[in-house]
């Protein structure tokens, strides 16, 4: 009896640790780990977000356990259909997923947005956007919404939106269609910003938000609505404030503020705020389309009401407290010592002096450096202060010098105080705001983000009188940036710069060894806006300085073309100077009038720039030489070793005059965009290019024309100067001048006119020798040609290309119904169909009759490459269907890879011919890859 008791006090023992354990087991939720800020992975590997935030409240309400699976949305949406998840955390209803999923009520939604580039006009039929691919992320259901309007779109497709975000932020696509799109990284938020402006983005529609299980799993469904339903509707909106900065109470945003502080914050004679910071926020106000009021506070009982939610911003110096947080570094006062009547003669008299100060300081660790004997006292405000020394009871007292002045100009006292400049100290003023506010914070991040420094320094200058008190200054001696970047500088002990010993007057080394040059100016604004040590390191070469790079010996190199990722794991900054390309050449050459002149030219261009991998690529037909410096380049023109020489404009001016050759001569070269100067950074400093960009973008024009003319002799002078100059000489010679020119153009004219029209002759038989007379295309030798250069050129680099063989299927059939001239107008518009898919680096041939090839550089993604055959079925599509709708033809397509296909160009183009071959056996338009 005993044992049958102790046996079923074990199996009850067992059931109820089986129940309990049942019982806490979490219910496991999927979220997509890059949907900031709905959800996301943190950098911990933890969960977060708003909807992570959701499901935490509904967990704590129907006392279940919950555990959070991150990863692709896709994955995601896998895991829950096979049973490997419970829940998805939030999910739109589509056709596709309602026989397998179950929705639970609504628990949120997303806008979504058609996001365009600067560059495009746009508004509400978005007629303007049709000859551009509107970017999505695949599976998106965007292009439904789209098909409301009677215009048809082409779509390119992305397979996640950090992807299709990438893409636009190096400009591969100029439209695109996505749900509000937010960033951790203000600086990123900063970039997509400027390139996708607010005022160019159209809202599409708002798509409500569910949870999902699987069908049938009505008991965990009933859970999440009962849950649901208990999450009260503070903890719902305290959950939507921290993550949008959104607050339904409150129709605007509440700033406070320290009142009677002009000119940073007052209340003025019409009883409406006024100063600077106020007119910053307006500004802000405009940005975000969000109305601001103020509220007029001391320090203290602003932090206060921060704490209790009575406002939702605070306008002051951080206090360390632990429930506040910095959103925005909003400025920085400079406080100065002021002294009644007479300056001191010494800082060692100010030294035994009694000072005052106001209130609580932040800087009175650097004040008892400065004035270790000094007595300090503090003061209440500044009325009382300024009695006291006035009374002489202090000898001077520091304050904030704009505050200062501004009181002293009202009260008449200005002509008794003077400035001592040697005693200086700055305080920071942030936006604190709630530091579970992570919303809010980021939305004053991306509403100051979306201000120019130079309407903020627009701003200061109407309300700060001197501009030593300026922050927003063009030489930038202090930037806008966080207590975190001012740590990261301080953790590096210095950077080491490569330049080049002789590339006047962009960067040289002097007789005395000294780094000289625009560069180095530039090099000298940066060191001193970020205080940061700069080492400079001389190269012989460009492509010694490259490697060194690559290799880390050095950290950042100048005039630099900036690359796409992928291409380097080199970072590039913002361009700062603006470099145009330049030809020397010996002045019996003609002037060019286009690039296209150079064809069968031997022309030499400095190893490593960006340039001469652009050349090789498109320009087969050139004979490069490739030079180690500008002087080699120069060299080999005046030793007629080469017929041109490619480098920048000024270096090249620069160059010529101090090496003295009378013989060359310069052109811009029409065709080639001006280059703009970037610096490159090693892959170990991304985290200070940001910082970089804030620098450069303080060197104003003033400041660019300063250094210009340091480093180009001729800028210094002006033309009345250079008149002067010359005028004497050309006086002289102007006569013999005009007389020898004369006899000349008379003598010449004649030869001048055959050699132009042979020139003209020789270029039209070059260019039907190698192009289709029809089309106006590459023709089968051209290609052959491009075909073998693409591959040395790839197998140099190591890089992957694409051949795409094209044919039109049933294309008889045109030639037969409705005639020749039918066919060839077809072939024409296939022809510029096929042009608008493609990139200028690539080519586009004529095969025969009905066929096509096109070879695309540097085709690294598969996806992209089929992107490209998709946009062509597409283009193709149009042209047949408006010209030829009754005829049944087809396009298709097979596509080949180098090396993966073969390293041979005929063997390339016999494999995408069999792939193409093997695709028309469908009967439908359609592409094939190996």
């Amino acid at each position: 009896m005993n044992n049958q008791i102790r046996i079923c006090f074990i199996l009850l023992s067992y059931l109820s640790s089986f129940i309990v354990n049942a019982a806490e087991k979490p219910v496991s939720i999927a979220i997509a780990k890059d949907a900031y800020p709905y959800f996301f992975e943190n950098g911990q590997g933890n969960a977060e977000g708003y909807f992570v935030d959701l499901w935490k409240a509904w967990s704590k309400v129907v006392e279940q356990p919950v555990q959070f699976v991150s990863t692709d949305q896709s994955e995601a949406i896998k895991g829950l259909r096979y049973g490997n998840v419970d829940i998805h955390a939030g999910l739109t209803k589509t056709v596709r997923h309602q026989n397998v999923f179950q929705y639970s009520q609504q628990i949120g939604s997303l806008d979504t947005y058609l996001y365009n580039h600067k560059n495009i006009s746009v508004d509400s039929n978005l007629k303007q956007i049709t000859p551009y691919s509107i970017g999505i992320v695949r599976g998106s259901l965007l292009p439904k919404i789209f098909k409301q309007h009677e215009t048809t779109f082409t779509y390119k497709r992305f397979p996640s939106q950090p992807k299709l975000i990438d893409a636009a932020l190096n400009e591969d696509v100029l439209v695109l269609a996505s749900t509000q799109i937010y960033f951790q990284d203000s600086s990123v938020q900063k970039l997509f910003d400027s390139s996708f402006p607010v005022e160019k983005r159209l809202k599409l529609d708002s798509m409500p938000i569910f949870a999902a299980v699987r069908k049938g799993d009505t008991k965990l469904l009933a859970q999440i609505e009962e849950g649901l339903g208990l999450i009260s509707n503070e903890e719902k909106q305290r959950i939507r404030n921290k993550w949008f900065g959104e607050n339904k109470h409150r129709i605007e945003l509440k700033v406070a503020l320290s009142g009677n502080k002009n000119p940073f914050s007052t209340l003025g004679d019409d009883s409406l705020p006024h100063g600077m910071y106020v007119d910053m926020w307006r500004e802000w106000s405009k940005q975000t389309n969000s109305p601001v009021t103020f509220q007029f506070m001391d320090k203290q009982q602003g932090l206060s009401a921060l704490k209790e939610g009575v406002v939702d911003v605070a306008l002051y110096e951080a206090n360390g407290s632990e429930e506040v947080t910095d959103a925005w570094r909003l400025y920085e006062v400079k406080h100065r010592l002021f002294i009644f009547q007479k300056k001191p003669s010494s800082l060692a008299s100010i030294n035994k002096s009694t000072i005052g100060v106001i209130g609580q300081i932040k800087f009175s660790d650097a004040l008892k450096r400065k004035l270790p004997n000094a007595k300090i006292i503090k003061f209440n405000d500044i009325e009382e202060v300024v009695e006291a020394a006035k009374q002489q009871k202090i000898s001077g007292f520091i304050s904030s010098a704009s505050w200062t002045q501004q009181y002293l100009l009202k009260n008449k006292l200005w002509a008794e105080f003077v400035q001592e400049p040697s005693i200086e100290f700055v305080t920071p003023v942030y936006a604190l705001v709630d530091k579970n506010n992570i919303g809010l914070a980021s939305k004053i991040s991306r509403g100051f983000n979306r201000i120019s420094y130079q309407e903020l320094a627009d701003i200061e200058q109407k309300w700060i009188l001197n501009p030593a008190d300026h922050f927003f200054i063009a030489e930038g001696r202090t930037l806008n940036i966080s207590y975190e970047q001012k740590k990261y500088l301080a953790a590096i002990s210095g950077l080491k710069f490569g330049y080049l010993k002789s590339w006047a007057p962009m960067e040289f080394m002097d007789k005395e060894g000294q780094f000289k040059g625009i560069n180095a100016d530039v090099v000298s604004l940066i060191r001193h806006q970020l205080n940061v040590p700069i080492e400079p390191v001389a190269f012989d070469d460009w492509a010694s300085l490259y490697e060194a790079l690559q290799a880390k010996k050095i950290d950042f190199a100048g005039s630099m073309a900036a690359r796409k990722k992928g291409e380097t794991r080199l970072h590039f900054s913002n361009d700062y100077w603006p470099s145009p390309w330049a030809i020397t050449t010996k002045s019996e050459h003609s002037g060019l009038l286009n690039i296209e002149q150079l064809q069968g030219a031997k022309v030499a261009i400095v190893e490593g720039y960006a340039l001469s991998s652009q050349l090789i690529s498109n320009r087969p037909d050139l004979k490069l030489v490739l030079v180690a410096d500008s002087e080699k380049g120069i060299e080999l023109v005046e030793q007629d070793k080469a017929d041109y020489f490619i480098d920048k404009l000024i270096s090249l001016s620069s160059l010529i005059t101090e090496k003295k050759y009378y013989d060359l001569k310069v052109f811009l070269i029409p065709g080639l965009e001006v280059q703009r100067s970037h610096f490159g950074f090693s892959e170990d400093f991304q985290q200070l290019v940001p910082l970089i960009n804030m620098a450069i973008a303080q060197m104003d024009q003033a400041t660019k024309n300063t250094i210009y003319k340091r480093w180009v002799p001729d800028a210094n002078l002006s033309n009345a100067q250079l008149y002067r100059r010359w005028v004497i000489a050309l006086s002289i010679i102007s006569v013999l001048l005009s007389a020898s020119f004369l006899i000349y153009w008379l003598a010449n004219k004649r030869i001048q006119v055959e050699v132009g029209r042979r020139e003209k002759i020789e270029k039209k038989i070059h260019f039907l020798n190698n192009h289709d007379n029809l089309t106006g295309l590459v023709n089968r030798r051209l290609l052959d040609d491009r075909l073998s250069s693409a591959v040395l050129t790839n197998s140099r680099e190591q890089t992957r290309f694409a051949v795409m063989f094209i044919g039109i299927g049933n294309f008889r059939m045109v030639n037969d119904a409705l005639g020749y001239s039918a066919g060839d107008n077809l072939l024409v518009g296939l022809a510029n169909a096929l042009s608008g898919t493609i990139r200028r680096s690539d080519t586009l041939a004529r095969f025969s009759s009905d066929e096509f090839v096109i070879i695309l550089n540097r085709a690294q993604e598969f996806e992209a490459v089929c992107q490209v055959a998709e946009n062509i079925l597409a283009a193709a599509g149009r042209v047949t269907a408006s010209q030829v709708p009754d005829l049944p033809l087809t396009v298709n397509i097979g596509i080949a890879f180098y090396p993966n296909d073969s390293d041979n160009p005929i063997e390339l183009l016999k494999k995408a011919d069999r792939l193409m071959t093997l695709a028309k056996e469908s009967n439908e338009s359609s592409y094939m890859t190996s």
